[in-house]
């Protein structure tokens, strides 16, 4: 399930299936994306990283390799210009956080 199902090993960016989120480095397994390339996709995370998002900014992702899991729920809809990196930053903060 978190192995990259798409063709030829394409990232999700390549699709442009998501504006509000940047998808570089990033494949899609069964049913949300898995991190290929954490550098390409700006993650402090690792590969085999997966997760997914949803509405009002609504996110999680579980990094099997340093053992974390998160779930950020809010209630704050970005859409178009007034869209912010909130997901990726909350997600690079937990990684900053670990010693």
């Amino acid at each position: 399930m978190t192995a990259n199902h798409l063709p030829g090993g394409a990232d999700l960016d390549s699709f442009g299936l998501y504006p509000e989120d940047e998808q570089r480095g990033c494949g899609f397994g069964l049913g949300f994306y898995v991190v290929m390339d954490p550098v390409g996709a700006g993650s402090f995370g690792n590969k085999g990283e997966f997760g997914w998002s949803g509405a009002a900014n609504t996110h999680f992702f579980v990094d099997p390799v340093d053992g974390v899991t998160a779930v950020f729920c809010t209630q704050v809809v970005t859409w178009g210009k007034h869209r912010t990196p909130l997901r990726r930053q909350v997600r690079n903060l937990v990684y900053q956080a670990m010693t």
